[in-house]
């Protein structure tokens, strides 16, 4: 039996933080949250009583496999991918991730790294996979996707998908901002294609994911019968009246296009890419602060891998969901990457939030995020299904 001692606990629920809890943790699970007497008669005692803790993060657009390189991020050899997606992981769990839903990877890499982390090869996150992405031919992201033409081709690309693996099924709906060549934002699967991705997906108990940028390509996702939105700009009341109908989740991923269209430049992007981030970081805040007022259930996801946004740099997304206007409390901000997070993976039951029968995922940061966001770029220690996985007083 583990006693976690808390300076603060903040839950992940709506309850009032609580100061000097203590996390009662057997195996996996947390069986008890109380008071400072939970921990008499504890076998272990793990002290973060000058921390405040909050749930493990949960990130869930994630390329675990590329590096975020600013320029050439799908170039070198592909037999390194393993080890920088090894080392990906283990930067992750620094960042305070104990799960993640990964958003594209090719190679069959992400059903390998899933594979390795169950079985203890390696430390990471819990991984819910999605594998390679379908995409039209020539769309966007066809360097690292399974080219479809035609309901039939994807509905025999989601089997594959299925067949290997696959939790989620992702489809690239509109075009984006780093395939050159393409218009961002506009329609590339057709409806057909989609709904008949969806229909394999659903019928196999498995979720779908679309990058849709765009009122038509959003629209299209949407009556195909997704279950998250991703990124998501140019949209209005239209759509977003048709995601609150279809109880359809915004993950909108700001980081990627706000470092782009900031620091693109110092960072040796083409010109093409610093264009079209420019323009999708000044519509995805507007479009997600009105789709969150409206009631859009909007969750965290950072979109880490593309090209300038590394696997540390979760608590910038956390801080751009508070800055758009997506979350409008730094609690609202916590429950996106935790509670709400875990509803999007269908299991609000055992992930989410620290509370008695959930599997025991904490991180102890060194500041108050109820006070300041920005206290997730200092993470302490992290626990993941009841064993520390990040130590910042013993680094790896």
């Amino acid at each position: 039996m583990l006693a976690v001692r808390c300076g603060t606990l903040i839950d992940g629920t709506e309850a009032a933080p609580r100061p000097h809890a203590v996390v009662l943790v057997d195996g996996e699970l947390i069986v008890d949250v109380g008071g400072p007497e939970l921990a008499e008669g504890a076998v272990e005692v793990l002290d973060l009583s000058t921390k405040v803790v909050v749930p493990g993060v949960i990130d869930l657009h994630n390329h675990i496999c590329f590096d975020g390189e600013p320029v050439g991020h799908l170039d070198g050899d592909p037999m390194l991918m393993p080890f920088r997606c090894a080392r990906n992981m283990r930067r992750l769990l620094a960042a305070g991730v104990t799960s993640l839903r990964e958003a594209g990877a090719p190679h069959g890499m992400s059903f390998a790294a899933k594979d390795a982390v169950e079985a203890g090869i390696v430390e990471g996150p819990r991984l819910f996979v999605s594998g390679v992405p379908l995409v039209m031919t020539g769309g966007h992201g066809w360097n690292i996707g399974l080219e479809v033409d035609g309901a039939d081709e994807a509905r025999k690309g989601a089997r594959q998908q299925i067949k290997r693996g696959a939790e989620w099924i992702k489809l690239l709906a509109t075009g984006g901002v780093v395939t050159k060549g393409e218009q961002l934002g506009a329609p590339q699967m057709t409806l057909e294609e989609m709904t008949a991705a969806c229909e394999e997906a659903h019928k196999a108990n498995r979720r779908v994911l679309a990058h849709a940028m765009g009122p038509v390509g959003i629209q299209g996702a949407l009556e195909a019968g997704v279950d998250t939105i991703e990124h998501g700009i140019w949209f209005g009341d239209a759509e977003i009246e048709a995601m609150i109908e279809h109880d359809v989740y915004l993950v909108p991923t700001f980081s990627v296009s706000w470092v782009q269209s900031q620091h693109g430049r110092d960072l040796g992007m083409e010109q093409h890419v610093i264009d079209k981030a420019t323009q999708a970081a000044e519509a995805m805040f507007e479009c997600t602060a009105a789709a969150a007022r409206a009631g859009v259930k909007i969750a965290m996801g950072t979109d880490a891998g593309g090209p300038g946004v590394d696997h540390t740099m979760v608590a910038l997304e956390l801080e751009l969901m508070l800055k758009s206007g997506a979350c409008r409390t730094e609690a609202d901000v916590i429950r996106s990457a935790t509670a709400l997070a875990a509803d999007v993976l269908g299991l609000a039951d055992r992930l989410g939030t620290i509370e008695p029968g959930k599997l025991a995922d904490l991180a102890a940061l060194d500041g108050d995020p109820l006070l300041d966001i920005t206290a997730f770029r200092s993470v302490d220690t992290v626990v993941k299904g009841g064993r520390i996985v990040h130590s910042s007083s013993q680094p790896a």
